[in-house]
């Protein structure tokens, strides 16, 4: 480490305010420009404090939730929070367990490999997979083919 502690403190707003504050006390505020990242909303502020130090003080912020001038729209925020939401990955059991329940019957984990693999969906490395196979592989019926389209399509996978 360096030994300096940087707090920055950024308000994205035309006429952009920048204030750098480091730990020897000299700082800068006030430094209008132009406003550097015109595409995002009206009103953003950033605070990041980067220290391995306790900290000489706290800055309260207070963050008004709700619609009108000044306040930050709850929907807006559910919205964007729906964009990265992970997506859980589907599993060859969740598969088997699907089939069985709606078709009355088990499907091979190869019997979906092998659909998907015909599908062009993406094939992740098994780590039971062999090199040499003990007896040919068989390709599954056109029934379980069916039922494992129907399942990678009600997982959305397809």
């Amino acid at each position: 480490m360096c030994g300096i502690c940087y707090l920055y403190w950024a308000r994205y707003v035309p006429g952009y305010v920048f204030r750098e504050k480091n730990s020897s006390g000299s700082s800068r505020t006030n430094c209008p420009t132009n406003d550097v990242l015109p595409v995002l909303s009206s009103h953003v502020e950033t605070v990041v404090f980067l220290s391995n130090k306790k900290p000489d003080g706290h800055i309260p912020v207070k963050v008004e939730f709700g619609e009108g001038e000044g306040k930050v729209p709850i929907d807006e925020i559910a919205k964007r929070a729906e964009k990265y939401k992970t997506i859980e990955r589907v599993t060859y059991k969740m598969i088997q367990e699907y089939i069985e329940k709606k078709y009355g019957f088990k499907v091979h984990t190869a019997y979906i490999a092998e659909v998907k693999s015909s599908l062009g969906l993406p094939m992740y490395d098994a780590p039971n997979a062999v090199e040499e196979l003990k007896q040919p592989r068989k390709h599954p019926t056109l029934e379980k083919v069916a039922a494992i389209k129907a399942a990678l399509n009600y997982f959305k996978v397809l």
